[in-house]
């Protein structure tokens, strides 16, 4: 290989990578929900946590640290369907991405 190959091969990457990152932004920053005027990131340990709870009102902390009362059924649906969906449109972005590359 010579040097012009060996550059554009190291852009490529880092143009891949700075996409992949850019990717993550923009997919981290929409796993948010409001409810009960709380604020809440979209997290599996999060799901997992209110999936585990039995009672239908549960107080919840949100991003900010608030206690924050909540209907367990109607939240716990809200952050199963936002993070279905993100990280469904997430993998197909990621997987044009790959495409690209």
């Amino acid at each position: 290989m010579d040097t012009k190959e060996l550059i554009a091969q190291a852009k490529a990457r880092y143009n891949h990578q700075q996409s992949r990152i850019a990717l993550q932004s923009k997919y981290s920053a929409e796993l948010t929900v409001t409810y009960g005027g709380g604020l809440w990131e979209v997290k599996p340990d999060l799901i997992a946590f209110v999936s585990a709870l039995s009672d239908d009102e549960v107080v919840l902390r949100d991003s900010y640290d608030n206690p924050i009362k909540v209907n367990r059924k109607e939240i716990l649906e809200l952050l199963k369907t936002k993070y279905n969906t993100v990280m469904l449109e997430w993998y197909n972005e990621h997987q044009s991405l790959a495409k690209l590359r």
